[in-house]
């Protein structure tokens, strides 16, 4: 596989868009088209951002290394998704602290940790915890379906944790319709502000 097809794969595997990968690089998307489609090949000094935005070595990147980690993260995936549908959430707490310290950069462990902390939570360390994970992975991660996961979890957290304008102003971060920016306003908001959220979005007025 050439440099330009893996770009590809490992981008779509992301869910990042070429216009938004461009944004990352500072680069045009019609660069990052001719990558992908061989006409042109990105210069050396692209490759370590591009590693650190799919998470993979630069060697990986040119063909020079298989990515040995794939079998043990989905190793990590499958125990996961085994323990949620058992719903066993201190056992997934337990399998993502010890993911999280193999793979520390892995933002969809880290994800995956933070999510499983809210049904375990209990004291304000634990939501502190869920937060710094959160803050990682919103201020780091370039996958966005990863990130607005993040953000409607440190939107609960705060509102656990009686921060309601912090998880207001992190609501707002949400784009309105796919990943629900109406439904995570109306779960942290309170008093007025929830009446007016529900009244004003139809997917709510249908919950009332």
């Amino acid at each position: 596989m050439n440099i330009g097809a893996r770009i590809k794969e490992l981008r779509l595997e992301k869910r990042i868009t070429q216009d938004r990968l461009s944004e990352y690089l500072g680069i045009s998307p019609q660069a990052v088209s001719k990558w992908e489609n061989g006409t042109t090949m990105p210069d050396i000094t692209a490759l370590p951002m591009l590693a650190k935005i799919f998470n993979v070595t630069t060697d990986y990147l040119l063909g020079m290394e298989y990515d040995a980690r794939d079998s043990r993260t989905e190793e990590y995936r499958k125990k996961y998704r085994e323990l949620q549908t058992k719903g066993d959430n201190a056992g997934r707490c337990e399998l993502m602290r010890k993911a999280v310290a193999e793979y520390p950069g892995n933002y969809e462990f880290m994800n995956d940790l933070a999510r499983s902390l809210t049904h375990v939570a209990c004291t304000s360390e634990d939501y502190q915890e869920i937060i710094g994970l959160c803050r990682r992975i919103i201020a780091g991660c370039h996958d966005d379906s990863i990130r607005f996961s993040a953000i409607q979890t440190i939107c609960r957290a705060y509102s656990y944790t009686g921060e309601d304008e912090k998880a207001l102003e992190y609501a707002h971060m949400l784009p309105p319709r796919k990943y629900a920016r109406e439904d995570t306003l109306a779960w942290i908001a309170k008093g007025e502000n929830k009446t007016r959220i529900c009244r004003d979005s139809p997917r709510q007025r249908q919950r009332i």
